[in-house]
């Protein structure tokens, strides 16, 4: 089972990737300075959680192959 679920881990993915929508979609003021630390925030969180998600998708995998073969 993984330490952390991936459902946080898409969570976190989603977020980031909602954020990142907002800002290209041209947002000014107020919503684009918060958006602006959100993905100062996100940014590093995403990227592992991107990383840990296609870990635990690859053990998964291998684990499946190992008892299949």
């Amino acid at each position: 089972m993984a330490a952390i679920n991936l459902q946080k881990l898409d969570r976190i993915i989603e977020r980031f990737a909602g954020v990142e929508h907002a800002l290209s979609s041209g947002v000014t003021g107020e919503a684009f300075v918060k958006n602006s630390k959100d993905y100062a925030e996100l940014a590093p969180m995403a990227k592992g959680a991107k990383a840990l998600k296609e870990a635990y998708l690859e053990r998964e995998g291998l684990t499946e192959m190992l008892a299949g073969g």
